[in-house]
């Protein structure tokens, strides 16, 4: 005989008889209308029971298992290893063997705390998310019953973002200068200058593909799995900026990427090319790539240009859905205006410089 007990929706599975007594019967029956009682499913407490007497039920475990389902959402291999690679040298040695509903908001603490000591202050935020996150797929998965992670950041030491070195405008026309007689790489030069004339990220340059940009059509479209906020996004291009493409096709119309590494031109060229090539010209901690995006910001604001154009061309998230939509189909105009104006701005501190 197979003892059920009914209870509102929820069937509840105890034992057969006569293995099971009808005495521990009324005793799993009592306990079980006890849980009610408390508004908790049993269930649903009985899943949880079983899956914390589970070998599995470690948090370097649970960890894995969370890593395994999410790393489709990152986008490259670097970010996905990385993700994993941190929590292995962090988190696994102090707490990984450890049964996940056991883990107290102090546990953790104390382990967030070693890396707080190191004063690896970004690194911190970024796996105190990651074991938030650990904690959360727990719960929803019935490993574990709550989230200690949960408002720790107030008891850490906050990381404070450096703001990228810009250039100011009046120091522009000798930069370009400089640039325009730099003697290194080739297509290193010429990533800076499409740099320069799109104010684009480092990224979105360095995985540029021939068959995102109509040359006719003269405008650059960026899948939205390229872009940091997973929108696409329309880049007009101004007559400059079409002669500077046609000049680096010439080049490089054999790889799909815009700039390909010159002994395998399926891989693009590599994070800190550009960055190199303005310290050799002397502009360390004077300027970055990135930084060329504020000084653009700065100098198209102060001449006049539309705030929610510019801020759109930066490809700066939107977050208000209407407006999202507006934004990308409503400035398209002015965006072309203002990205002709700004080539012809350069040009022109070229030529007086």
């Amino acid at each position: 005989m197979i003892l059920n007990i009914k209870i509102k929706s929820d069937t509840l599975y105890i034992g057969t008889y006569p293995e099971l007594s009808l005495k521990e019967a009324r005793e799993r029956h009592l306990a079980a209308r006890a849980l009610l009682d408390q508004n908790i499913s049993p269930t649903a407490q009985k899943r949880r029971d079983k899956h914390k007497l589970s070998s599995d039920n470690t948090f370097e475990a649970i960890a894995r298992e969370w890593w395994e389902k999410e790393q489709h959402t990152w986008k490259s291999e670097k970010h996905k290893q990385g993700v994993l690679r941190s929590l292995e040298l962090n988190i696994f040695p102090y707490i990984g063997d450890r049964p996940i509903h056991e883990i107290s908001t102090v546990e953790v603490l104390e382990v967030l705390k070693r890396i707080e000591k190191r004063g690896a202050l970004d690194l911190l935020r970024q796996i105190r998310q990651r074991c938030s996150n650990v904690f959360i797929y727990g719960v929803a998965s019935g490993r574990c019953d709550n989230n200690p992670v949960g408002g720790l950041e107030k008891a850490l030491k906050k990381h404070k973002g450096k703001n990228h070195a810009a250039l100011a405008a009046s120091e522009l026309p000798a930069f370009l200068n400089v640039l325009e007689n730099y003697q290194g790489d080739y297509l290193t030069k010429k990533a800076i200058q499409l740099t320069l004339y799109t104010f684009l990220r480092t990224a979105e340059i360095r995985f540029a593909e021939w068959k995102e940009i109509d040359l006719e059509a003269a405008l650059w479209t960026i899948p939205s799995h390229r872009m940091k906020m997973d929108n696409e996004h329309l880049v007009p291009l101004a007559p400059q900026v079409i002669q500077l493409l046609q000049e680096i096709k010439e080049f490089t119309g054999h790889s799909p990427f815009l700039f390909p590494q010159a002994a395998t031109p399926y891989k693009v060229m590599s994070e800190n090319t550009m960055l190199y090539a303005l310290y050799r010209m002397g502009y360390r901690g004077q300027a970055t790539i990135h930084g060329f995006r504020a000084t653009a910001s700065t100098i198209l604001n102060e001449v006049g240009f539309q705030p929610d154009a510019i801020e759109r061309q930066l490809a700066h998230t939107e977050r208000n859905q209407v407006r999202k939509a507006y934004n990308r189909a409503g400035y398209v105009a002015e965006r072309k205006k203002m990205m002709i104006w700004w080539a012809n701005y350069l040009d022109s501190l070229k030529n007086n410089s």
